[in-house]
């Protein structure tokens, strides 16, 4: 990793400022949806106000083994670009995932539950796993959405500001219907830059600019990171501390997880040539 060179203190200030006007409001939906048993997390202590994640006592933080898979675009047709792919699960391949995760009796859990189990707020149930999606394609809520409900499960999607008005992306009040269903949505920045390479502004920009807009048009504050392209380094690490997230995930492989690499958190990564053998590997290391 890459280190970056110190963030100027006006800059940090400006972060800083730019989350105080924000109000507090998690980014998951505050109950979830009759049909997601799935999604059952028991407390260890009384259950903190919905969006406080940025104010939980941490002592002592524990590390925790739970999966976190990683998904992007889920369609009969590899979506444009250069790695479209390497991305593109089709939608028998992810239905047949999912079948096995109910089959199981895995437990999907929000990436909000998994940060307060490593805060030591709360216990996860036995075989719980994390679904997450990137960027927000149309295919979220056409395709995911519906198969994740028919399995009473739920995920946390990784939003960027910019695109929702884009076509063959996930519109907001499709988003917000996403959200009001118990799913979580939290921020892949403004427009998905890489954020090494931009200077401490444009940082500002992408970070806490993603949450104001999440803010806006969802009423939610975003408190987990997705870097784009899994591309970071200490200074952006810095710049998301800064701006008021409190965790971020990476495409590095693994399942510990702990508040100790808050801003490193592993995932794992599905795409087309995973096979269900290799999805169930992937699930116990």
């Amino acid at each position: 990793m890459k280190i970056g060179r110190r963030m100027p203190a006006p800059i940090l200030a400006a972060l800083v400022a730019s989350v105080l006007v924000l109000s507090v409001v998690a980014g998951c939906a505050s109950s979830p949806p009759p049909s997601t048993s799935g999604a059952v997390i028991s407390s260890a202590t009384s259950e903190a106000p919905r969006g406080s994640l940025a104010a939980l006592v941490v002592a002592p933080a524990k590390s925790i083994r739970v999966p976190i898979l990683t998904y992007h675009d889920v369609d009969s047709r590899p979506v444009l670009g250069p790695r479209g792919g390497q991305l593109t699960v089709s939608p028998a391949q992810f239905r047949a995932e999912m079948d096995y995760l109910k089959r199981a009796g895995y437990r999907t859990v929000t990436l909000e539950q998994v940060y307060k189990a490593a805060s030591g707020k709360a216990v996860l149930p036995p075989k719980s796993v994390a679904l997450t999606f990137d960027d927000g394609g149309i295919d979220n809520y056409t395709v995911v959405y519906p198969i994740l409900r028919s399995h009473g499960f739920v995920a946390t999607f990784f939003i960027v500001g910019g695109f929702p008005d884009l076509p063959g992306h996930t519109s907001w009040p499709d988003i917000k219907l996403m959200l009001r269903s118990g799913m979580c949505i939290e921020s892949h920045t403004s427009h998905h830059r890489d954020l090494t390479t931009l200077t401490d502004r444009e940082l500002v920009a992408e970070l806490a600019g993603a949450r104001d807009v999440l803010r806006k048009k969802l009423g939610i504050d975003a408190h987990i990171l997705a870097y784009p392209g899994g591309k970071y380094d200490a200074r952006v690490e810095a710049a998301a501390r800064a701006a008021g997230y409190v965790a971020a995930v990476t495409v590095r492989r693994g399942n510990v997880i702990s508040l100790a690499n808050a801003y490193e958190w592993p995932r794992i990564g599905i795409g087309p040539f995973t096979g269900l053998t290799s999805f169930r590997a992937a699930l116990t290391k």
